[in-house]
């Protein structure tokens, strides 16, 4: 079953702990990338050519605040997450910031994460906020090696019938 039909399938209080559940998984590729490159998180925007860090705790912040209970609070806490997200996505779609592949599907994976608990739905390309987001960690996760197509499946499966 293609990964967009399964997550049809899927019920819906299970999709977000599905997301996060493969973010964490992805986690070690971020956490890799900065340990070995921490001239990595710095770039210039070409508009301004204003240098910019990225924090090397936006995705364990984002994934942290996201599996929270909810609170009065998180709302506000997500918007300063989405906050830190802005410029370096900016910088990704200019080219001014270059991540490896599979760097670049875990941070996205996280942003749309985030955006799909602010309540974005789908995507500025009409895509599902949350299947763009799994498929992204998943892509991350079989790029680097972490897991096979058929480990995936396998955790799928078991996410499905848990």
């Amino acid at each position: 079953m293609a990964l967009y039909d399964f997550l049809d399938t899927l019920p819906a209080d299970k999709k977000l702990p599905t997301a996060t559940h493969l973010l964490r998984l992805t986690l070690p590729i971020w956490n890799e990338y900065v340990s070995k490159n921490q001239k990595g998180l710095a770039y210039h925007d070409s508009v301004v050519g204003l240098a910019h860090t990225v924090d090397k705790n936006l995705l364990l912040d984002t994934l942290t605040e996201v599996e929270a209970d909810t609170s009065p609070e998180q709302k506000t806490n997500f918007n300063m997450l989405s906050e830190k997200f802005l410029d370096p996505i900016v910088s990704l779609q200019d080219g001014d910031w270059e991540l490896p592949d599979a760097v670049l599907k875990t941070f996205y994976s996280a942003y749309n994460v985030l955006n799909a608990c602010m309540g974005m739905e789908d995507t500025v390309f009409g895509e599902r906020t949350l299947y763009v987001a799994i498929n992204q960690a998943i892509d991350a996760l079989t790029t680097h090696k972490i897991m096979t197509f058929d480990e995936v499946n396998n955790l799928l499966y078991d996410i499905a019938n848990a």
